[in-house]
């Protein structure tokens, strides 16, 4: 990350206002704790240790009850809002709250409160590689396994209609980190024309963006599920 560039700042929003409900757990997976600490602590963690971030906005439900009970949600960079219905409604109220502090030019960069793999080399790579690029980028890895089409989506079965050629496809992770002016722009787009976006690449790119993607090096799963904690609790002891 280069945090030398002439008055370019870099802010991280960071959404934590989802209820996890598919994990089925008594609070939000967020706030799951795992090898002595809450999935949140891990994530923010990590953030928190680039010393290029100016503030982290750590955005929740309103309904919240276990945010302010710990510590990391007093730390000096972090800085606490409402969170939305759904994550575009999250991160746009993050940007809404960065005007008049970030500068068109300034990067965002957006993380998921639950992937607290992520590796303080791969933010590294992905700084280096949209380094002078005007819309930014994010993070990803190459699709691996072959992919089937269904007719109608279900949790448990489906019947596949077609085999989808893998070769230019690759799966979005976070961080996404993008230029500020383009992308509160873009979500403001999106919400003016009621297009639901699911992350921030989806966002520039109805405006015509070209994001770039790299290759994350480590795994950066997110948790989803509950058959998943067993797997995060190996590698996050």
């Amino acid at each position: 990350m280069n945090a030398n560039q002439t008055q370019v700042k870099t802010w991280a929003i960071v959404p934590a206002s989802g209820k996890g409900l598919r994990m089925g757990a008594d609070r939000p997976k967020q706030y799951i704790d795992i090898a002595g600490k809450t999935l949140i602590e891990h994530t923010l963690s990590t953030l928190l240790s680039l010393e290029a971030i100016s503030q982290c906005l750590v955005l929740t439900s309103v309904s919240d009850i276990y945010w302010s009970a710990l510590n990391i949600s007093k730390h000096p960079k972090i800085l606490t809002l409402n969170g939305g219905l759904e994550r575009m409604d999250t991160v746009h109220q993050g940007l809404e709250a960065l005007s008049g502090k970030a500068n068109d030019l300034d990067w965002v960069m957006v993380h998921d409160a639950a992937r607290p793999l992520l590796k303080k080399s791969d933010i590294e790579n992905l700084f280096q590689a949209i380094d002078g690029h005007p819309i930014g980028g994010l993070l990803g890895i190459p699709v691996r396994d072959t992919l089937k089409k269904v007719e109608e989506n279900h949790d448990k079965a489906a019947d596949v209609m077609e085999t989808v050629d893998r070769a230019q496809l690759w799966q979005a992770l976070t961080p996404q980190v993008f230029r500020y002016g383009p992308l509160k722009a873009a979500y403001e787009e999106a919400i003016r024309n009621k297009k639901l976006v699911t992350d921030e690449s989806q966002a520039i790119e109805l405006t015509g963006g070209r994001p770039k993607i790299v290759a994350c090096e480590h795994i950066n799963l997110k948790l989803t599920l509950a058959q998943d904690l067993e797997i995060f609790q190996c590698l996050l002891s």
